[in-house]
């Protein structure tokens, strides 16, 4: 297992952990499982939380992010519920679609010590739509958010006996200097980065210790209304979605126009969002935020499978702002990240030394 540092900041991705099924193979899954498995691999810490059912095919996936080095102490058993599955139908490799089955554990995910401990020592959380079918999971995002964006003082790493090393984001003269972040048995590090926290483009909204909480919309079926939805743009500083889901939230929501920027800036002003950001597959990316708008191309790519590469670019988009980067750079590699996992099959494939180059360049 990884040899955790301190020093990475934690990556948290709250929801659904499941198995992804193509006909007759199946792959691990699960859209904020899979934001927290590629911040891992960019270098941060990324933790899963969610909920398996105390059967093989939960124990298969907890041995699976063991062996990626990621923790599973935040994912639950569920000994009354079986570890979720979705179908997927990939015949059109850019757009696949999903059937969602329904009465998995992660939709009873609960609240806990160990979670609330966690939470108020995240750097950032990814959640989404789908987790929150049932109230029971809805329920326990939200108090884990108000966790993550309300606690003060200590930063300590998650593991008691660990010394503090994520500093507390609202201290102006916290820095990311000369931080080396081991990826794995690499060799290859994060660099030496002089980027303080108060100098950050990504401001981070409402926490008042500098958790970034990023909302990826993820619709999913029938999954989703608008009073969720609408708590979860309002719980978030940041906010992901693709243009389809531009069209169908600015339904939703009565917005004025489904026009993507005029879309994004009427988020940032009725909800109070610091940045939004729009995928369009091939297309690249918008990203909104203050009076800056960047329009990132994408990467020219042949797609193996599309199923996780959203999830890649959020990850990759969380890890820039983490790093205080300007837009046009988080962009850039969040493109590039989202790309290469579309060139390969399943939501988690190893890229971890091929996504140190991009840093790097």
């Amino acid at each position: 297992m990884t040899d955790y540092s301190s020093e990475r900041p934690i990556v948290v991705g709250l929801g659904e952990l499941l198995w992804d099924c193509f006909g007759d193979s199946r792959r691990p899954g699960g859209a904020p499982a899979n934001v927290a498995f590629q911040a891992n691999q960019l270098g941060c810490r990324g933790v899963v939380c969610s909920r398996v059912g105390d059967d093989p095919l939960g124990r298969e996936l907890i041995d699976f992010l063991d062996g990626q080095g990621l923790e599973t102490r935040w994912v639950q058993r569920d000994v009354r519920h079986p570890t979720g599955t979705v179908t997927v139908d990939a015949s059109r490799a850019d757009h696949p679609e999903y059937t969602i089955h329904e009465g998995a554990a992660w939709d009873h995910l609960e609240f806990n010590g160990d979670l609330e401990d966690l939470m108020s020592r995240a750097s950032a959380v990814c959640f989404g739509s789908l987790a929150q079918r049932s109230p029971a999971s809805r329920e326990t995002i939200h108090r884990a958010l108000t966790a993550a964006t309300g606690a003060n003082g200590s930063r300590d790493s998650v593991d008691s006996g660990e010394d503090a090393a994520v500093e507390d984001a609202t201290a102006a003269d916290a820095t990311f200097a000369e931080r080396k972040a081991t990826l794995g048995e690499r060799k290859a590090t994060l660099g030496e980065r002089e980027a303080t926290l108060g100098e950050r483009k990504a401001t981070l909204g409402r926490s008042d210790r500098g958790c970034l909480v990023v909302c990826d919309v993820n619709l999913r079926q029938h999954w989703f209304d608008r009073a969720t939805i609408e708590r979860s743009l309002a719980a978030a500083n940041a906010v992901k979605l693709n243009e389809h889901e531009v069209v169908v939230l600015a339904e939703l929501l009565a917005a004025e126009s489904a026009e993507p920027i005029a879309f994004a800036h009427a988020v940032r002003q009725r909800y109070d969002v610091e940045t939004v950001c729009v995928t369009r597959a091939e297309r690249g990316c918008l990203m909104i935020a203050g009076d800056e708008t960047v329009d990132s191309l994408g990467v020219p790519v042949e797609v193996a499978d599309a199923v996780g590469a959203g999830d890649a670019f959020t990850a990759a988009w969380i890890f820039g702002q983490l790093q205080g980067w300007p837009l046009e750079r988080q962009a850039k590699l969040a493109n590039r990240v989202g790309a290469m996992v579309a060139a390969s099959r399943g939501a988690m494939p190893p890229l971890a030394d091929e996504f140190a180059r991009l840093i790097h360049e």
